[in-house]
């Protein structure tokens, strides 16, 4: 394993975030971050968007590693980074359109088969990886911005 892909796991476990977690923050896939904790090399700009999640200098992130060929082409003030995605705004939309979606299945489901409540089955289907979402984000960090 390399000096990056040691840091990388490191600052992970050290905010408690999972893998997917750091991939949400960051704005990259959760394969990539399995392929870096793993020891393949990283490009530039995902380093950059890593150490913008961890809030750590990029250098902090690249001792020991060995750029990609196309990182030469690349300056550390190319481009500024997205914002990281801000999960509990996110979830908050979700939440949202699943109070807008089941009001609107319970007044069809009420109107046209009060007898019968099968609203529950989309409510539970949707609602319990909703909760687990929801508590999921109250063990995470906040994210920075």
């Amino acid at each position: 394993m390399t000096d990056t892909a040691e840091t990388i796991r490191e600052l992970r476990l050290q905010r408690a975030w999972s893998q997917e977690q750091l991939a949400d923050i960051a704005g990259i896939s959760a394969r990539t971050v399995q392929r870096l904790e793993q020891g393949q090399p990283a490009a530039l700009e995902t380093l950059k968007a890593l150490a913008a999640a961890f809030d750590v200098p990029l250098d902090h992130l690249r001792r020991g590693s060995v750029p990609l060929a196309k990182d030469t082409a690349m300056t550390d003030t190319a481009t500024s980074l997205p914002a990281p995605r801000d999960s509990r705004r996110t979830f908050r939309r979700h939440l949202l359109v699943f109070t807008g979606v089941m009001s609107g299945l319970a007044a069809v489901n009420l109107i046209h088969n009060p007898d019968h409540l099968w609203v529950i089955y989309p409510a539970l289907g949707w609602g319990i990886p909703l909760a687990i979402k929801a508590l999921s984000l109250r063990h995470s960090p906040p994210a920075a911005g």
